[in-house]
């Protein structure tokens, strides 16, 4: 996979954003495809949603293969990471014929977006779904809650009973 990473508000928080974005993609997407996927992550100012993806480059058989994620300014550690994980599910849908770019067909399934609710589409479903996974193991992977504030360690948050509320 190639990455490039633009606008990263924290050279020091660059490398694990770089990482993240390597396991999310290794654990979603098989290495042939991943081979031939090029990302570029934009950290932007001014963003209606908290990250967007995009295909914005197709290989010689017509499939996509360039991707842009737009990840807003300014979040925090947390946000951040679940956002690139939620965005690499929808590159991982784009990449595998799961989704078409213009957003109207699910796994062969016509879908009418224009009546069905933003959460219950159903590559919306999943990258939400998949998301929370993601995200806790690349922290328990990398021991993220040593290194970022306002990252927990998941074995505590165990302990002390933490509600779905409170993630």
């Amino acid at each position: 996979m190639n990455l490039t990473i633009h606008n990263c508000p924290d050279e020091k928080f660059e490398e694990i954003i770089d990482s993240s974005v390597h396991y999310f993609a290794s654990q979603l997407i098989g290495k042939n495809i991943l081979k031939s996927i090029t990302i570029n992550l934009k950290f932007v100012e001014e963003l209606d949603s908290y990250g967007t993806s995009l295909v914005t480059g197709y290989n010689q058989s017509g499939k996509p293969r360039v991707f842009d994620i737009e990840v807003r300014n300014h979040l925090n550690a947390k946000a951040t990471l679940k956002t690139i994980a939620h965005e690499i599910v929808h590159v991982k849908q784009f990449a595998k014929d799961e989704v078409d770019p213009p957003l109207t067909m699910w796994k062969g399934k016509k879908i009418d977006t224009k009546k069905v609710e933003y959460y219950k589409l159903p590559w919306e479903i999943e990258a939400y779904g998949l998301t929370y996974g993601l995200y806790i193991n690349f922290c328990i992977e990398n021991k993220l809650w040593e290194h970022l504030k306002g990252i927990e360690n998941p074995y505590e948050m165990r302990k002390e009973k933490i509600t779905w509320k409170d993630i």
